[in-house]
């Protein structure tokens, strides 16, 4: 592979700062690979890349833009490769630019471009950085950990009647509830086959805006399921937002939310952590390998891609909505013996370490 100039543009906001720590650890990835490394701010971007153009560009979840609908890539005419970190259909305006490649974290989005004449998008899952992995295991202050945002899925379904058909209400809960039963199916393949063809339901209303409506319940119905089926456990919550939902249980800890770098020092000090990748079919949670590459034991919803790069019991654990129910006696055999939980996660750690690293997903990149 032979060494280019590539310019990592840091995105111009991001919740958490976890697009920030992701841009950061991928252009060390890349000098590590050899090639010669800017690591830019939005701001500066464009001045710096048009004064010194690189051989390409990356950024994640879009690309820089000079004005509205006019892409930087466009004007100094490099190729800017664009990892999506969120569903493609938040970011349709890439298509536009022939310079562009789209890289998704969940291999079935790519058929959701190719039904938009896509050609240009390509398979790219999350990753790890290798220095999380050489760290030494440091003392367990948390049985269970779990950081994700609240969602009000009960106000955000009272919000769809008031502006959308009941049938159409209807058909966007089926959808989300094959999804949330079945692992192997996302959100656009499910609600088309909930629709039926019903497309007089969708006059003049935005698909797009029914996806990511969906979504957002998606993911909270997915995060209160998890919690609920554990409610005997000790479990540390990051997100105040969770204080209404989760007051009438005893043993849930809720702390403000933490931003991406002290979250990881978290992890390190945890045993288990509680992951839900819901949205992601055929792609890779970030904090899966996270929690594996601290030390702790991660907790998942079961997908095709986990099926098939780990075993649960093995390297990791996992659940389905079918034994949801006996979760909670799963995670307590793990959580009282320590032999046992060190056994898989040092199991899907190695495989973390050899297969799952941001150096891996560098590789392929210039594969594709």
């Amino acid at each position: 592979m032979a060494c280019k100039k590539v310019d990592c543009i840091l995105p111009e906001r991001s919740q958490y700062h976890v697009l920030h720590h992701f841009t950061i650890k991928i252009s060390e990835a890349l000098q590590r690979a050899g090639h010669a490394v800017r690591l830019l701010s939005a701001e500066e971007c464009a001045s710096a890349c048009s004064l010194d153009p690189p051989d390409m560009t990356l950024g994640l979840n879009g690309a820089p833009q000079i004005v509205k609908d006019l892409f930087l890539c466009d004007v100094i005419e490099v190729p800017h490769a664009a990892l999506l970190m969120d569903p493609p259909y938040y970011y349709l305006g890439l298509l536009e630019s022939p310079y562009i490649e789209i890289f998704c974290d969940d291999e079935t989005n790519i058929n959701v471009l190719q039904s938009f004449g896509c050609s240009n998008a390509a398979f790219l899952t999350q990753g790890v950085e290798p220095e999380l992995i050489d760290e030494p295991e440091m003392p367990k202050e948390y049985d269970i950990v779990f950081f994700a945002s609240y969602f009000d899925v009960d106000k955000a379904k009272e919000v769809w009647k008031e502006h959308l058909p009941d049938e159409l209400c209807r058909i966007m809960d089926a959808a989300i509830s094959e999804t949330l039963q079945d692992e192997s199916k996302n959100l656009p393949q499910s609600f088309e086959k909930a629709l039926g063809g019903r497309i007089d339901l969708l006059n003049r209303v935005n698909i797009f805006d029914l996806l990511y409506e969906m979504s957002y319940v998606q993911k909270g119905q997915a995060r209160i399921d998890l919690l609920k089926s554990l409610k005997n456990l000790p479990i540390h919550v990051w997100d105040n937002r969770w204080k209404e939902q989760l007051n009438h249980s005893g043993n849930f800890i809720v702390h403000d939310a933490v931003d991406y770098p002290e979250a990881l020092g978290i992890l390190k000090k945890s045993k288990i952590v509680l992951c839900n990748s819901i949205r992601s079919v055929r792609g890779c949670n970030e904090r899966v390998l996270n929690a594996l590459a601290c030390n702790a034991l991660p907790v998942t919803n079961a997908n095709p891609y986990y099926d098939e790069h780990f075993q649960d019991a093995k390297d990791l654990l996992m659940y389905t909505k079918d034994d949801l129910h006996l979760l909670e006696e799963k995670v307590l055999l793990y959580l009282d013996n320590a032999n046992l939980r060190g056994e898989l996660v040092q199991s899907g750690k190695k495989k973390v370490s050899l297969h799952h690293t941001w150096d891996n997903r560098i590789r392929t990149l210039f594969k594709e």
